[in-house]
């Protein structure tokens, strides 16, 4: 992560930060809820500090979602498809 951020390539940078929040994601969902929050919380940091516009917005309410609902429940599984 520290090499993408020097290397200033804004796409690498978004790729790296992305893959961090779906990882946590995927912690959340699978059982790791503390490893995983913290995950999605350091990719939402590093958009907020970075200010790259949009990907915080669009993620944050997904972030939140997943926190309300049981991620076993195959109806909160559909609405996260398609919020995606």
């Amino acid at each position: 992560m520290d090499k993408l951020v020097h290397d200033k390539d804004s796409s690498d940078v978004r790729y790296a930060v992305q893959n961090l929040f779906m990882h946590g994601w995927l912690d959340i969902v699978t059982g790791a809820k503390e490893k995983g929050k913290q995950q999605c919380e350091n990719a939402l940091s590093v958009y907020r500090i970075l200010n790259v516009s949009g990907d915080d917005d669009l993620l944050r309410p997904i972030y939140e979602h997943i926190l309300k609902y049981d991620p076993s429940d195959l109806k909160h599984m559909m609405i996260m498809m398609t919020l995606g």
